[in-house]
């Protein structure tokens, strides 16, 4: 995409902070958290931030969506019905 900087929100503020900083991580997902922080470097600038689930419903909406998912799901110019009004009250 040709992004230079980039900031990455997440509502885990654990997650965060162990992105943000070389601190060690739960066993269980050490493998992600490394592939996540030698990917940052692909950027010129590369943020974590917390942001609470309250303030992005859409992206809590579209990670439950997700994990209750079975097979694969794409729209190209309109997004689908169950997560129109989550983006328009994210819009306000």
């Amino acid at each position: 995409m040709g992004l230079e900087t980039v900031i990455f929100e997440g509502d885990s503020q654990a997650l965060v902070r162990v992105l943000d900083s070389a601190v060690a991580c739960p066993v269980d997902i050490e493998v992600i958290v490394e592939d996540i922080r030698r990917g940052k470097h692909r950027f010129k600038e590369c943020d974590f931030q917390f942001a609470r689930r309250t303030a992005n419903t859409v992206a809590d909406k579209l990670a439950t969506n997700g994990l209750q998912c079975v097979g694969t799901r794409t729209w190209e110019f309109r997004p689908p019905d169950w997560l129109r009004e989550f983006l328009d009250r994210d819009l306000c």
